[in-house]
């Protein structure tokens, strides 16, 4: 989505999982941008980036063990502990450029953690969006872009659906480049 939108952007997507990794490969080298995208086979955490990154955009794993899963890759892609919010900021703000953005998804429970832990980490809040599924149900996600200077301050509510089945214009014109039904 990140290349369709920006033209010039050269994307690298970290992934540790084998499969995963080879998906995404095969999906970056079929797509009309892949000369533009380069899968990483590597933990984000470890790996050595030779530049700084104009944007880090992360859907990070943020379950607890409550939610421990059978199987060990669902535990592995989806469990907090295996890429740590704490250890995410630390490496982020390594390889970010000084003019760069951290934009990251999680659950709404993790919205004091993740503030404090980019407070720590000496980044600065420019956009948080509350993600609702109607009006009627409660917050379920934050987006959160954050940057080494500070800069406007914008915050949203997107919610989703009006009702089951029937998206909000907000919604439909923030995904209509992406969706066909739109």
């Amino acid at each position: 989505m990140q290349a369709q939108k920006f033209k010039k952007a050269e994307i690298h997507a970290a992934e540790i999982e084998i499969k995963a990794y080879n998906e995404a490969k095969f999906n970056f080298e079929v797509s009309p941008w892949g000369n533009r995208l380069t899968a990483l086979n590597c933990n984000y955490l470890s790996h050595f980036f030779n530049c700084f990154y104009d944007l880090v955009l992360t859907n990070p794993p943020f379950y607890s063990n409550s939610f421990s899963s059978s199987s060990g890759k669902r535990n592995f892609a989806r469990q907090e502990k295996f890429l740590p919010f704490e250890d995410l900021f630390e490496k982020t703000r390594k390889i970010i450029s000084p003019r760069g953005n951290f934009q990251l998804i999680v659950p709404a429970v993790a919205e004091e953690k993740i503030l404090n832990l980019a407070q720590k980490n000496n980044f600065h809040l420019n956009r948080i969006c509350r993600v609702q599924g109607s009006p009627f149900s409660p917050i379920k996600r934050i987006l959160f872009s954050f940057s080494k200077i500070p800069k406007k301050f914008s915050e949203e509510l997107l919610i989703i659906e009006k009702e089951r089945g029937l998206y909000t214009e907000n919604y439909k014109a923030l995904t209509q480049e992406f969706y066909l039904n739109f």
